[in-house]
């Protein structure tokens, strides 16, 4: 009993470790990767046998790496601003707010997220160049902004619906405008949707880098 005792901590300490062995495996080998020169890429060896730092100085003095980052940042948190923005305004009406149509509207955005961006590739350049907007930060912050949309749309309506509906009819009472509502009440009840939404939106828009 004493052996299987000591064997449950051990055994459960193999498993993290394995885990997070399988977790990082991909991290150390980039980081393997990077140092290894070019003539052993091709080599089936777990570490190089001549490290170098070449590629690390070729990214910070001969390639604009810094700018990429910066205008990829910049490119997410706009996106992300008019996601949460307009993603934010268009929920609360479909949640809050009694007009015809509105589960139409919904589900017309779920389906619209389903078709792949690279179907809509070729007329989305031309709208874009159309627009005269071609090589510009605008061109990306749009388009991120309507891929992202539907999604944003959908939690963030889901989530103002579970926020009791008592609070938005005392808030009526109170004289508050549905604006006021929104920005007043329901506002700080959705920051966590609000922030998952953010994270979700800020992902897929870093992927785009841009050097000019």
């Amino acid at each position: 009993m004493s052996g299987a005792k000591r064997g449950g901590p051990i055994g459960f300490f193999l498993l993290l470790l394995a885990t997070g062995f399988f977790f990082l495996g991909p991290v150390l080998w980039e980081a393997i990767t990077s140092i290894t020169p070019d003539a052993e890429l091709i080599a089936v060896r777990l570490f190089p046998r001549h490290p170098t730092l070449a590629h690390y100085r070729a990214i910070f003095t001969g390639h604009p790496f810094f700018r990429i980052i910066l205008n990829s940042l910049a490119v997410a948190a706009m996106t992300t601003l008019f996601s949460l923005g307009i993603g934010g305004l268009a929920a609360f009406a479909l949640a809050r707010l009694d007009f015809k149509g509105k589960r139409f509207l919904l589900g017309a955005a779920l389906g619209v997220s389903m078709f792949p961006p690279v179907a809509i590739i070729s007329p989305l350049y031309l709208i874009v160049r159309a627009l005269g907007l071609r090589d510009t930060w605008w061109a990306l912050v749009l388009t991120h902004t309507a891929f992202s949309l539907p999604l944003s749309l959908w939690i963030l309506t889901r989530f103002f619906e579970g926020i009791p509906a008592e609070l938005y009819r005392a808030a009526q009472i109170d004289g508050c405008t549905p604006l006021q509502v929104f920005t007043k009440v329901l506002l700080p009840l959705a920051a966590p949707g609000l922030s998952a939404v953010a994270i979700l939106v800020f992902l897929f828009s870093w992927g785009s880098f841009s050097s000019r």
